[in-house]
């Protein structure tokens, strides 16, 4: 997971080719939060006070860069499966027909991806 920016202590990271909501993971010490940059709200995990304070205003300030890096980590993991023909698997988990059917809901979309190849 590429850290793509820390400061304080607080590292800031996003997956290439994760899951939507387009979100960030940010590690403070022995804390974890998953954050959701469009709503600028803390969606899984926790921190202090104060980091949350701090990452927020910078999300706050780097919005429209966050956006740009998870679109463009999207385009990039679209190009990566459709040139593997994995996309039409990956068409079915994103719909969410393979997740319901045959696999339990997992958070890691690349593990996903990866076990559901390997059921089919």
């Amino acid at each position: 997971m590429p850290t793509i920016s820390a400061f304080y202590g607080i590292i800031i990271q996003m997956f290439y080719g994760d899951h939507a909501p387009p979100h960030i993971h940010v590690k403070y010490g022995e804390y974890k939060a998953v954050i959701d940059f469009q709503k600028q709200e803390v969606t899984h995990g926790s921190l202090p006070r104060r980091a949350t304070n701090l990452v927020l205003d910078w999300v706050e300030l780097h919005q429209a860069e966050l956006m740009d890096n998870y679109l463009e980590n999207y385009r990039n993991f679209v190009q990566i499966i459709s040139n593997q023909n994995l996309l039409p698997l990956w068409s079915k988990l994103w719909n969410g027909m393979l997740l319901k059917s045959v696999l339990k809901p997992i958070t890691g979309f690349l593990f996903v991806l990866k076990t559901a190849y390997r059921v089919l």
